[in-house]
């Protein structure tokens, strides 16, 4: 089987991945996993959790 989706960290250069894996049709998704971002620097764990919970949902393809 093939990889369909990547998680990575946002600022990731997409294009570059791509290329290097030789995966043209890979489906990257941006995954704040070390909590850069706004919700967790407000101290809203949960919000952060659930952001999280949401994209790995969204790259296996599955309803949250």
């Amino acid at each position: 089987k093939q990889i369909t989706c990547m998680m990575a960290e946002p600022g990731i250069n997409h294009a570059e991945v791509l290329t290097m894996l030789d995966l043209p049709a890979l489906n990257i998704v941006d995954a704040d996993v070390m909590g850069q971002g706004a919700a967790i620097k407000g101290g809203d764990y949960i919000s952060y959790m659930r952001a999280l919970a949401a994209t790995v949902s969204e790259c296996l393809g599955v309803a949250p």
